[in-house]
């Protein structure tokens, strides 16, 4: 549009007087959806047949699917038993060790009040009875 046509357009606008420059045929929506569902093509369903190799291979993916499950979650905790009493056995250790620290420590502390000194044990154990 030029500008004067513009200029004409809004004017005819504010006046009422404009006629819209798109317009739609009367009653053009009324059946439209009929319309258009008319036009698209019609679906055909296929039945779907289920062969005996459908089948089989169905049951191979359960069995495989079977063992993967046996594994992940058996095969783990039947190894447990073994880690466990590995397990166990090293925190006995770890007890025995820290039992001997703290007996070694009192006897060291019991020795300090009693007044041994390292002498009077070296003595001792090189005496001979």
């Amino acid at each position: 549009m030029t500008e004067e046509k513009l200029k004409q357009y809004i004017e005819e606008k504010r006046q009422g007087q404009a006629q819209d420059a798109f317009k739609v045929p009367e009653g053009y929506f009324d059946n439209l959806c009929d319309r258009v569902m008319s036009q698209l093509p019609e679906k055909q369903r296929r039945a779907k047949r289920v062969t005996m190799l459908h089948v089989w291979r169905y049951a191979a993916v359960a069995v495989v699917g079977a063992l993967v499950c046996t594994s992940v979650f058996l095969i783990p905790r039947m190894g447990n038993k073994s880690n466990s009493q590995l397990a166990s056995a090293q925190s006995e250790t770890a007890q025995e060790t820290e039992q001997a620290y703290y007996d070694e420590e009192y006897l060291s502390d019991a020795l300090e009040y009693a007044g041994v000194n390292n002498n009077e044990i070296a003595l001792y154990l090189t005496e001979n009875y």
